[in-house]
């Protein structure tokens, strides 16, 4: 069983997947399938909501890029929103905020 929740929301203005939870390796295969699911309905704009997040690791950091170039190269956009503190500090520290829009709210991330 896996340890996150991955919630898809299709809006007007976006696709918002909200991760709740611990994204550590075991849920990796849970996470991939639902971005998977997300990238095929191909969206112009997918923001993964972080605020929830209790704990990630490298293997959720590389998802995310994963879906970020997979997005792209179909003329899709990822942005990230509201991390939690411990998301926050991840993504600084891994330096993927640089590579990654990292926005403070979902509402920033959707404007």
């Amino acid at each position: 069983m896996s340890s996150v929740s991955v919630f898809v929301e299709a809006r007007p203005e976006a696709t918002v997947v909200t991760l709740r939870g611990s994204a550590d390796m075991g849920a990796a295969a849970d996470i991939d399938r639902k971005l998977d699911e997300v990238i095929a309905s191909k969206p112009k704009l997918v923001i993964v909501d972080l605020n929830a997040l209790s704990y990630m690791n490298s293997i959720t950091i590389g998802s995310l890029v994963r879906t970020q170039q997979a997005l792209k190269s179909a003329g899709g956009q990822l942005r990230l929103a509201n991390p939690s503190p411990y998301a926050a500090g991840v993504l600084t520290a891994t330096k993927v905020g640089k590579a990654l829009p990292v926005f403070p709210t979902l509402a920033a991330a959707m404007g």
